[in-house]
């Protein structure tokens, strides 16, 4: 049975909480009659980094508090259940090669951008996996992951099934 690594846009859409096709897909896995086993569902250790980085960027009003609140949420519970993915050698071994790619992404407002380092360093967790076992990444596809399906990764878009 495969283990998913959640990208840091899906971390941040699940705990929104409001219907996203991510939420749904957790939802889904969770069924006890699904072939997705919660306890393989993981996060970055690098993500929460990011979304606090996100997070402080927001005007400080009370929908940044509850998204902030949300978040930390959500990570304690993946902390709380194992589910955290530190980075290895290997991880960041892998991190460094895709550092001196292009990797790009388009956001909902249509415009291209690169994708962070600390992305590229999910991506790399993604590809790398621990104990010899990769992860599928759980993210909206970008072209960036497709042209990384050459070096390992795997990409399940929860956007395709719940939207």
């Amino acid at each position: 049975m495969p283990q998913y690594l959640l990208s840091t846009q899906t971390i941040v859409d699940i705990a929104k909480r409001d219907g996203s096709a991510p939420e749904q897909w957790l939802a889904h896995a969770r069924q006890s009659d699904q072939q997705i086993d919660e306890a393989d569902i993981f996060i970055s250790a690098v993500s929460h980094a990011q979304i606090t980085r996100l997070i402080e960027r927001l005007p400080r009003d009370a929908d940044r508090e509850a998204l902030r609140q949300a978040v930390e949420a959500f990570v304690q519970r993946m902390d709380d259940l194992g589910q955290i993915v530190p980075v290895t050698k290997g991880i960041a071994d892998a991190w460094g090669l895709l550092l001196g790619m292009s990797l790009t992404y388009t956001n909902s407002q249509n415009v291209e951008g690169q994708f962070s380092s600390g992305e590229r360093l999910v991506m790399a967790t993604a590809i790398k996996g621990t104990a010899g076992r990769p992860y599928v990444l759980v993210a909206r596809t970008q072209a960036a992951y497709t042209a990384l399906q050459a070096v390992g990764l795997v990409l399940e878009d929860p956007y395709l099934t719940f939207s």
